[in-house]
């Protein structure tokens, strides 16, 4: 992976986000858009337990939005509910990336506090980005019925998959936008 300079620490959409203009390939071997070995090094910790959580709210404000995602995801794990990991995540809801933001609002939602993450997980539905909108469908359909607040969301970006004859608009992204939100749908009971 780290010879290679293999690209499979980034989400889909954080890879052609950093990609704009070249390509995935060309990115990565540009280390001021793929440093690789510090999101490695932050992925790493991932699963390693609680006495790593000052270390991950640390990298939470790392310049690098991979580095601040695998932050979020391995607080997610931890399922931590204490204070200081609450006042990080529910910080990173404005981050400037969109995988960290939706990272957050799911671990956040999992945590049982939703109101605000619910908010930018709706938000990120509507995204000109397919990557992305997919991103924030996973997460939604991820936190089962406490998506609830947001049906009328989902149900208006399922709308945007599709063509008026009820066929989706691509065979990639949008198909698979639909399936996860018609599974977050069923999550809440619809």
């Amino acid at each position: 992976m780290v010879e290679t300079r293999d690209v499979g620490l980034l989400s889909e959409a954080e890879m052609h986000i950093r990609a704009e203009g070249s390509t995935p390939y060309e990115m990565a071997r540009q280390i001021s858009k793929y440093p690789q070995r510090r999101i490695l090094a932050a992925a790493d910790l991932v699963g390693r337990g609680p006495n790593n959580i000052p270390k991950l709210i640390r990298l939470l404000s790392d310049s690098d939005s991979a580095v601040r995602y695998w932050a979020v995801v391995a607080l997610s794990v931890l399922g931590s509910g204490a204070p200081p990991v609450i006042e990080a995540l529910t910080e990173r809801l404005a981050d400037s990336s969109p995988n960290v933001r939706f990272a957050a609002a799911g671990a956040l939602c999992k945590l049982g506090l939703c109101e605000d993450a619910l908010l930018v997980l709706a938000e990120g539905l509507e995204d000109w980005r397919e990557e992305t909108v997919l991103y924030a469908a996973r997460e939604i359909q991820f936190i089962g019925n406490k998506a609830r607040p947001i049906v009328r969301q989902i149900r208006e970006a399922q709308g945007r998959c599709k063509n008026p004859d009820g066929t989706y608009k691509n065979n990639n992204h949008a198909t698979f936008i639909d399936w996860a939100l018609k599974y977050a749908l069923e999550n809440c009971g619809e």
